[in-house]
């Protein structure tokens, strides 16, 4: 492994604004590691549910990688959806970015969009927390017939 340099980043925790500054390392050896396990990030975190009259499913979606949008298959299993869903995307420009300097940095975007069959794929921003309400129909298929 042949580098001059390495990129830390970390996540601020608290209400001051973001930290600045330098890091020394000294006596440092770098090491390629293999990990014996698949170590995969998942870089995007998934709760669902459904509305109590089953007409509704909602998504809250975090993608957790820092530089790069996401785009994600759906399946929206024995749900059939009508009409236009509806995404709510919390984001801002950078990983760091507030609203302390300037009220509008971060913000939520609203938007519509047509889901035609229980399929499809969605793109998630990165760093951003997305919202998403589907408008249809769950329909449990019957067993054993009527």
């Amino acid at each position: 492994l042949n580098t001059d340099y390495i990129i830390i980043r970390v996540r601020r925790i608290g209400d001051k604004g973001p930290l600045k500054g330098k890091a020394f390392f000294k006596d440092t050896k770098l090491e390629k590691y293999i990990p014996a396990l698949d170590t995969r990030i998942p870089y995007l975190s998934v709760n669902a549910s459904v509305n109590r009259d089953r007409n509704r499913v909602y998504l809250m979606v975090i993608n957790k990688s820092m530089d790069e949008s996401i785009t994600s298959s759906i399946d929206l299993k024995d749900f059939v959806p009508a009409g236009r869903a509806s995404a709510w995307v919390e984001n801002g420009p950078s990983i760091d970015a507030t609203n302390e300097d300037n009220p509008e940095n971060v913000k939520v975007v609203h938007s519509e969009f047509k889901v035609k069959q229980n399929s499809f794929e969605f793109t998630f921003e990165p760093h951003s927390l997305t919202a998403i309400e589907i408008p249809g129909e769950y329909h449990v298929p019957l067993k054993g017939g009527l």
